[in-house]
């Protein structure tokens, strides 16, 4: 998504919401995250290689539906060090609240930094290992109310 627009590189279907190019050169506008669907998990792993060994002014991610049985993996891309964790940051300076007072919830590893650096990171029930492991917490997904049923506990006290 750049500027509200998406595009589509290749697409076999055409979608009204979607601007199919050819080449990154047909965007004017600036990128500001890109997402990449290949075919499998392995063009996934060279593919991720490749920019993480190539370009080091942006992160590569690879994200996985985690609220879907298919399980499908693709890459997300954000320039260099900016992330969910930056976005916190930034909001708590403007509210004065320090971080450490935030509790973040994340399912992917674009959430890895953020769940890491605020004062509970929690880990939905659906997300992936990597994420799970680093968390303060793991909830319940929320087929099962997790938020609330997380909420309910560390804020409520309930």
């Amino acid at each position: 998504c750049t500027l509200g627009h998406y595009y589509v590189f290749k697409n076999k279907t055409i979608n009204p919401d979607r601007i199919e190019i050819n080449g990154i050169d047909d965007i004017k506008e600036e990128i500001a995250r890109m997402n990449i669907f290949l075919k499998n998990q392995e063009e996934n792993n060279k593919c991720k290689k490749f920019i993480e060994e190539n370009f080091t002014d942006i992160d590569v991610f690879e994200m996985m539906d985690t609220d879907s049985k298919i399980k499908r993996k693709w890459l997300a891309i954000n320039p260099k060090d900016i992330n969910k964790f930056v976005g916190i940051q930034s909001l708590c300076k403007k509210l004065n609240i320090d971080t450490k007072n935030v509790i973040f919830f994340g399912d992917s590893t674009n959430d890895l930094m953020a769940i890491k650096n605020v004062g509970v990171g929690v880990a939905m029930g659906n997300a992936e290992t990597d994420v799970k492991k680093i968390a303060d917490y793991i909830c319940e997904s929320n087929d099962n109310d997790g938020i609330a049923n997380t909420l309910d506990k560390f804020v409520l006290k309930q």
